[in-house]
C-alpha cells in the first residue's frame, strides 16, 4: 500500500508543473499582445496626426491663396490690367482652385466631412469658387476682368477661407485635449496592467518554488521509505534463517 502511495506521488506532481507552465505561457502571451496592442494604436495615432497636420497646412494654404489672389487684384486694379497681369491673375485662380481639389479628394475629405462646420464651410467655398470660375479668363479669351466684380467676390471668398482655418484649427486644438485626456487614462490602465502582469509572475514563481521544494521533500520521502523497505526486505531473510 504505501509502495504505491509512493509510486502516485511523482504522477501527482506532474501536473501542477504543467500548470504553471501554462501559466507562464499564458502571461508571456498576454504581455506579447499588449505590447503589440500599444505599437498598433501608436502607428495608427501617428498616421491621423499626419493627416490632420496635412489637412491643415492645405487649408491653410487655400486661405493664403485667396488673400494673395485678392491683394494682385487690388494692386492690379490701379490701372488698367495688363495681359501679363491678367494671365497671372488666372493662374493664381486655378492654383487656388486646385486647393478645394485636394481637400475635397481622399481621407482629407472624409476627414472634413467629419468635422460639420468644416463640412459646411467647404460647400459654401466650393460654391464661391464656382462663381469665381467664369471670372477669370486668360487675356486671349476676355480683354478685361470684371475687376468690381471679383474684388466683391474675392472678399466673400477670403472671409468663408478665414473661418475654415479657425474651424480647423478648433477641431485640431479639441483633439488635442481629448487625445491627452484618453492618453492620460491608457497610461493609468498600463500601469495597472504592468503591476497585475508583474504579481502574476511573482505568483507563478512562489508556486515554482514551493513546487521544487515539495518535489525534493517527496523525492527524500521516497527514498527514507525506499531504504525502510530495503531494510526490511534484508531484515526478514536473517530472522527467518534464525
Amino acid at each position: 500500500m504505501s509502495v504505491s502511495e509512493s509510486a502516485r506521488a511523482p504522477r501527482l506532481l506532474r501536473y501542477p508543473r504543467r500548470l504553471k507552465l501554462v501559466a507562464i505561457i499564458t502571461v508571456l502571451l498576454f504581455a506579447a499582445a499588449l505590447v503589440v496592442a500599444g505599437l498598433s494604436a501608436w502607428r495608427q495615432d501617428n498616421l491621423t496626426q499626419s493627416l490632420r497636420e496635412d489637412t491643415a497646412w492645405v487649408v491653410y494654404k487655400l486661405d493664403r491663396d485667396a488673400v494673395q489672389l485678392l491683394n494682385h487684384l487690388l494692386a492690379g486694379s490701379r490701372g488698367p490690367l495688363s495681359p501679363a497681369a491678367q494671365d497671372a491673375l488666372n493662374l493664381r485662380f486655378e492654383l487656388l482652385y486646385s486647393r478645394i481639389t485636394l481637400l475635397r479628394e481622399g481621407e482629407i475629405s472624409s476627414l472634413l466631412q467629419s468635422i460639420s462646420a468644416a463640412s459646411e464651410l467647404l460647400e459654401q467655398i466650393q460654391q464661391q469658387l464656382d462663381t469665381l470660375d467664369p471670372m477669370f479668363e486668360p487675356h486671349e479669351d476676355m480683354d478685361r476682368l470684371p475687376v468690381t466684380a471679383l474684388e466683391s467676390e474675392l472678399q466673400s471668398l477670403t472671409r468663408l477661407t478665414e473661418r475654415l482655418v479657425i474651424a480647423i484649427n478648433g477641431y485640431l486644438a479639441e483633439s488635442a485635449t481629448e487625445e491627452r485626456a484618453l492618453l492620460s487614462t491608457l497610461y493609468k490602465l498600463l500601469i495597472s496592467l504592468l503591476i497585475g502582469i508583474s504579481f502574476a509572475v511573482l505568483t507563478v514563481i512562489v508556486f515554482l518554488v514551493r513546487e521544487m521544494r515539495e518535489s525534493a521533500a517527496a523525492r527524500r520521502e521516497q527514498e527514507q521509505l525506499s531504504k525502510q523497505l530495503q531494510g526490511h526486505s534484508e531484515a526478514s531473510p536473517s530472522g527467518q534463517s534464525c
